[in-house]
C-alpha cells in the first residue's frame, strides 16, 4: 500500500475555534489554488480511498482530491486531527507567554516533547496516528490519500525516522506538501515534503 500524506493548503488567518477546541480555519484563494494543482497532480494516481482529518481546512482540501478521481468520497477520522495545542488555540503566544510562564520557557526551548497545556503532545499525536495507520492497513488499497495537518505528519515521520519527537520540529511539511509512506510487512518511508508540483504556485 502507498499512503500519501498531504497537508492542507494555506489557510485564513482567523481565530475561529471548532466546537472540539481546535483552531479551525477555512482555505484561502492560495490555499484552493494548492489544493486544485494537487488533485490534478495527484490524477495520475488512481486513489483507493482518501481521508481526512474532520478540521474544516482538511476536508476541504480532500474535497478537492477527491474530485479529480472517479467514485471516491472523503472519509474523516478525528485521529488526523493536528496536534491539540490546547491553550495556544484560544490565546495569543503573548497571552501564553503570560499565563503559562514555565511551560512558555520550556516551549521556547523545544529541547523536550512537551506537552500543551490543556493538549497533548507529540507522542500522544503520533500515538493516535499510528492508531489510523494500523487499520488502515487493514483495507484492500493500493493507494490511499491522507489529508491532515502540518505538526501531525512531523510527529508520525519523526515516529518512523526513530528519531525523539521534541525533533519534529526539523522536518518540513509544507501546504500542499506530499509526503509517501508505503507499507508490505512494514512500514517504509519513501518521501516527505515534496512540493515539486507546486513551483511556481503564489
Amino acid at each position: 500500500m502507498r499512503i500519501y500524506f498531504i497537508r492542507h493548503g494555506d489557510k485564513q488567518r482567523t481565530r475561529e475555534v471548532s466546537a472540539f477546541g481546535y483552531s479551525d480555519q477555512p482555505l484561502n484563494e492560495l490555499g484552493i489554488r494548492q489544493a486544485n494543482i494537487t488533485a490534478e497532480h495527484l490524477h495520475q494516481i488512481r486513489l483507493d480511498a482518501v481521508y481526512a482529518s474532520d478540521l474544516v481546512r482538511a476536508q476541504q482540501t480532500a474535497e478537492i482530491i477527491a474530485s479529480y478521481q472517479q467514485n471516491v468520497y472523503v472519509q474523516t477520522d478525528a485521529r488526523l486531527r493536528e496536534i491539540d495545542m490546547g491553550v495556544f488555540h484560544t490565546l495569543t503566544r503573548e497571552e501564553v507567554q503570560a499565563q503559562y510562564p514555565q511551560f512558555y520557557q520550556v516551549y521556547q526551548r523545544r529541547d523536550t516533547d512537551y506537552t500543551y497545556p490543556g493538549g497533548e503532545n507529540g507522542e500522544q499525536a503520533a500515538a493516535r496516528m499510528l492508531s489510523f495507520l494500523h487499520d488502515l492497513i487493514k483495507q484492500p488499497y493500493e493507494n490511499a490519500a491522507v489529508v491532515c495537518h502540518g505538526g501531525i505528519i512531523h510527529s508520525i515521520f519523526c515516529y518512523f525516522l526513530g528519531m525523539p519527537q521534541h525533533q519534529r520540529f526539523k522536518i518540513k511539511s509544507s501546504n500542499c506538501g506530499i509526503s509517501r509512506l508505503d507499507y508490505s510487512d512494514g512500514f517504509k518511508i519513501h518521501s516527505i515534503n515534496e512540493t515539486g508540483h507546486l513551483l511556481g504556485v503564489e
